[in-house]
């Protein structure tokens, strides 16, 4: 098949009218490839750190934990088991099924230590106080 002359005329025009938009979607495609690789390097960063995260929540990542998702999911589980919602084993993250011997206080932060020192003794400064009053007398 040959084209007139005509034909080729209509073609250098169409292709001169869309020449910088050839150009512009061969540098578009080029950086969504180049952006794409630089979405699945920082995904595999990330699933790297969140990695001991997930093994130690059961699946959740450290967004979830810190935004809720965890905490609603355990209070969740615990309804469906039966516990009270708060209540669950610290040692293992499971849920305490109703149950008095085995509840755990979860209104005590178990990180921190009650204060069992007694105040330290007061000096008896009444003799002194006194001292100065007779001295005077």
């Amino acid at each position: 098949m040959s084209l007139t002359r005509n034909q080729i005329a209509i073609c250098k025009r169409s292709y001169k009218n869309v020449a910088t938009l050839i150009k512009n979607r061969d540098k578009l495609n080029k950086l969504i490839t180049t952006k794409q690789t630089e979405l699945e390097n920082t995904l595999s960063e990330i699933e790297g750190f969140e990695a001991p995260i997930k093994t130690m929540t059961g699946g959740y990542t450290s967004e979830e934990v810190l935004n809720g998702t965890y905490d609603a999911a355990q209070e969740k589980a615990a309804i469906e088991e039966g516990a009270t919602v708060g209540q669950i084993d610290a040692s293992n993250d499971a849920p305490v099924v109703n149950n008095t011997e085995d509840t755990v206080d979860t209104t005590k932060d178990p990180t921190k230590t009650e204060d069992t020192k007694a105040d330290p003794v007061e000096e008896d400064n009444s003799a002194k106080e006194t001292s100065w009053v007779n001295a005077g007398n």
